[in-house]
C-alpha cells in the first residue's frame, strides 16, 4: 500500500530457469525440443494450478499481469515461438532453431 502510494503501481515479475536434468550436458545447448516439451508441461502445470485460501480459490489468473484489457496473462517464454502451443513445435517441419532466430531455412 505505501509503496503504490508514493511511487505508483509496480509489477513483480517472476523468472524460471531451466537447466538440463544431466549435469554433464550442463554445457550443452537446452534450446531443442525435448527440453522446450518440458517447458511446456510445466508452463501447463503453473497456468492450471488452483491454491484455496480462507474459503476461497485462487488461479494463477487472479494475480497475474494483464497489460491488455480483457486479455489473459502475459506469460513471456520460449514457447511463444509456437504460441504456447506444443503441437505446434513438434511438427517434423519445426527447426527450433530456425524459429526462434526468425531466419527462414536455406534453400
Amino acid at each position: 500500500m505505501y509503496f503504490d502510494e508514493n511511487f505508483g503501481a509496480f509489477y513483480r515479475i517472476d523468472t524460471g530457469w531451466i537447466t538440463p536434468l544431466d549435469p554433464s550436458q550442463a554445457e550443452h545447448d537446452i534450446f531443442q525440443k525435448p527440453y522446450l516439451n518440458l517447458l511446456s508441461i510445466l508452463e501447463g502445470y503453473i497456468m492450471s494450478d488452483s491454491a484455496t485460501l480462507n474459503g476461497f480459490n485462487y488461479t494463477v489468473d487472479d494475480f497475474c499481469y494483464k497489460p491488455i484489457t480483457g486479455e489473459g496473462c502475459l506469460v513471456e517464454s520460449p514457447m511463444q515461438y509456437w504460441k504456447s502451443n506444443a503441437t505446434l513445435l513438434n511438427l517434423p517441419e519445426t527447426n527450433v532453431k530456425e524459429t526462434a532466430q526468425c531466419i527462414p531455412p536455406p534453400d
